[in-house]
């Protein structure tokens, strides 16, 4: 942890109130943002959480280019190559208590100290005592199964409450998994923004329940739908006379799946991999999204794919790799007929080039996630399925009927592409329109009408704790969605008739 004396500096608390007079004159003039997201780590690399930030980053520098990024990792020096900007260290939280006090008395002790003089101010805080803006980057963080994370983000949400620093949250996934303790403190960072991203209509809706104000919600794409990819040619996979395989399908299993790489579930998938291969004759090519080295080796996904491919019988047909660049993952995904895969980004980078896809979901946590990409593109429940040891048998013929209709699926995903594009450029004008200062316009319809089923699924919760598995999920979803663009595009007929009569009348009142 980084720390700087107070000796010949100014005092934090008078940055404190230069950042009230700031956020009260000159709220307008963003000049320096401090942006986290769970990055960093030559021996932690986490493709989709890199993939986000990294897309946030352009966002940020497209919307306020003249303002100065300061990035949160938890190996800064690495980051700050990576991504060309000043990285900060995290403040890093670990063996956290269970009822989580102890843990906030140092959060309390840090931002006190940050606010008068003290001598050992962590780096990260002072980046955010000077800056303008803290924008928390998508992912699935704000869960009691990562409670570390949960304990950053509000340190710096405290710190930034103080200091009438405006905090900005995106593409974010809520629990599903929260403790009461947990509960509480996430309340409190999303009460503490001016502007909440979700992906998921169960994130939606738990927002809700902790109440949360509709206004400040933003149903929206994954960060890193768009993100581009960069060409790695060399990994991909070729057959013997040097030729690249047409029919690939891209493969990513996480840790989750199994407990280790000797689990016996990687048998049973294995042999679906093995029918796989036989029927359609494709190339496997797993791509793993998760690098996590240490003293006793890796345990990343890696370790899953060399696990799968020590048990197939046509292990020639299944090329393993090292985990990539986000930029590099996206491409080898995109390059690829077909997507199988446990982890969420791996999805989310398939639909976005109309790949299609079957994900699968080991527990409520990525059931949550996966629907909520695959509700995105309208895609239903037979592109979802449950990697249960009882539910492993079949997957080879799930992925087959997909696979069979990859046109079609195609056709159905392109179709969705405008109305991706249309949604992303809509929230980034509300956001730019947020940045400066100005009160984000949205269509009310569209808005009022997914968050009003956000809020029936949060009331139906109570009653079912997994309503969300329902396949009437999709259904419902896809007749609000439907409704709602009628209604945006009744409304826009209606206001373009307006203005025709009105200039109708206009030229008659200039004629007579």
């Amino acid at each position: 942890m980084a720390a700087r004396g107070g000796t010949g500096k100014i005092s934090h608390a008078c940055i404190y109130l230069a950042n009230i007079f700031s956020a009260m004159v000159v709220r307008n003039k963003i000049k320096k943002i401090l942006l986290i997201g769970d990055v960093g780590g030559n021996n932690a690399f986490h493709v989709g959480d890199e993939a986000m930030l990294e897309a946030n980053l352009a966002l940020l520098r497209r919307l306020l280019p003249g303002a100065e990024v300061i990035l949160v990792s938890r190996t800064p020096a690495s980051t700050s190559q990576l991504y060309g900007a000043e990285a900060s260290a995290t403040l890093g939280f670990s063996n956290v208590s269970a009822d989580r006090e102890e843990e906030l008395q140092r959060i309390d002790a840090l931002v006190e100290r940050a606010l008068g003089n003290g001598d050992e101010i962590p780096d990260v805080f002072q980046n955010l005592l000077t800056a303008n803006l803290l924008i928390i980057s998508g992912g699935g963080n704000l869960s009691s199964t990562w409670p570390e994370h949960i304990l950053e983000r509000l340190a710096l949400v405290r710190l930034a409450r103080r200091c009438g620093i405006p905090i900005v949250i995106v593409g974010q996934t809520i629990g599903p998994n929260l403790e009461h303790a947990d509960r509480l403190l996430v309340m409190e960072i999303l009460d503490a923004a001016r502007w909440v991203g979700l992906r998921e209509v169960p994130s939606v809706a738990l927002a809700i329940e902790l109440g949360i104000p509709l206004e400040k919600i933003d149903y929206q794409l994954d960060d890193a739908l768009f993100l581009a990819g960069r060409p790695c040619h060399h990994l991909w996979p070729r057959n013997s006379d040097g030729v690249e395989h047409r029919l690939v399908i891209a493969i990513t299993l996480h840790q989750f799946v199994a407990a280790s790489s000797h689990a016996p579930v990687l048998d049973q998938l294995a042999g679906e991999l093995d029918r796989l291969v036989e029927q359609s004759g494709a190339h496997l090519l797993f791509i793993p999204h998760l690098k996590l080295v240490g003293e006793d080796g890796n345990h990343g996904d890696r370790a899953m794919g060399e696990g799968l491919a020590a048990r197939m019988r046509h292990a020639k047909s299944i090329t393993v790799l090292d985990v990539q660049g986000a930029r590099e993952t996206v491409w080898l995904t995109q390059k690829a007929s077909m997507i199988l895969s446990s982890r969420y980004h791996p999805i989310v980078f398939g639909l976005a080039a109309q790949r299609p896809c079957l994900a699968l979901h080991v527990d409520a946590y990525t059931h949550i996630k996966l629907q909520g990409a695959l509700i995105h593109a309208g895609m239903g429940e037979e592109y979802l399925h449950p990697l249960g040891e009882a539910c492993i048998a079949g997957i080879a013929e799930r992925a087959m009927s997909i696979l069979l209709r990859r046109e079609e699926c195609g056709e159905q995903l392109k179709r969705n592409l405008d109305a991706w594009q249309r949604a992303e450029h809509d929230r980034e004008k509300r956001l730019s329109r947020l940045l400066k200062g100005l009160s984000p316009k949205r269509d009310r319809v569209a808005h009022d009408c997914m968050l009003g089923l956000a809020r029936t699924l949060a009331q139906r919760s109570g009653d079912d704790p997994g309503g969300w598995k329902k396949r009437g999920l999709v259904r419902e979803l896809t007749h609000w969605r439907a409704t709602a663009e009628a209604a945006v595009e009744y409304a826009r007929s209606l206001e373009a008739a307006r203005s025709e009569l009105a200039e109708h009348a206009g030229n008659r009142a200039e004629e007579q």
